[in-house]
C-alpha cells in the first residue's frame, strides 16, 4: 500500500510540475560569433547536439525557469546554492563548464583550435564531477517523454561524438 501511495502522489507531482512549451531554440553561432573561427564545421555541429540536448534538460528539469541561452548570455553567473533538485543543480555547473570550455567563456576564438587543445577540454568535460555524480536514472515525469535514455550516459556519448571529428 505505501509502495503504491507513493507512485500515485510522484505521478500527480509529475502532472502539475509539466511545462507547456517548447525551450527556445539556438545554434552555437547565436550565441558566439566567434566559435565557427575555434572549431570546423563537423565539430561545431556536435557542440550545437549537445548544446541543444543540455538546453532541453535545463528547460525540462528547471519546469521551464532555465535554458542554455538565457545562462549563457549571464555568462552562467548562477548562484546554485538555492537550487533544491540536486540534478538540476549538477547540470547547471556542467553547462557552466560547457561555457567556459568549449564556448570559451564567450571570449572570441582567434584561430581553430588544435586537436590536442580539444581533447584536452573534451576530457575535463567528461571527468567533470557534476557529470559523473549525476544520477544514473533518467527522472521520472516530463523530463523522461521529452529527453529519451539516461541523460549522464547520453551527455558522454555528445563528447564521445566530438571527439570522433577531431583530426
Amino acid at each position: 500500500m505505501h509502495k503504491n501511495l507513493r507512485i500515485r502522489y510522484l505521478s500527480k507531482l509529475a502532472q502539475q510540475t509539466s511545462v507547456s512549451g517548447s525551450p527556445p531554440s539556438f545554434i552555437a553561432a547565436d550565441l558566439s560569433n566567434t566559435i565557427s573561427k575555434g572549431y570546423n564545421s563537423s565539430i561545431l555541429d556536435q557542440i550545437n547536439k549537445l548544446s541543444f540536448y543540455l538546453n532541453n534538460i535545463l528547460y525540462y528539469t528547471s519546469n521551464g525557469k532555465y535554458n542554455f541561452p538565457q545562462l549563457y548570455k549571464m555568462a552562467f553567473t548562477i548562484d546554485t546554492s538555492g537550487i533544491g533538485d540536486q540534478d538540476l543543480k549538477k547540470i547547471v555547473e556542467f553547462c557552466k563548464q560547457i561555457y567556459i570550455l568549449l564556448y570559451n567563456g564567450n571570449s572570441n576564438f582567434v584561430d581553430l583550435l588544435v586537436a590536442e587543445e580539444i581533447h584536452r577540454r573534451i576530457g575535463l568535460l567528461d571527468n567533470n564531477t557534476n557529470l559523473n555524480s549525476l544520477s544514473n536514472v533518467n527522472p521520472s515525469g516530463q523530463l523522461a517523454t521529452k529527453v529519451q535514455g539516461n541523460i549522464k550516459v547520453n551527455i558522454k556519448n555528445y563528447l564521445q561524438s566530438i571527439r570522433n571529428f577531431i583530426k
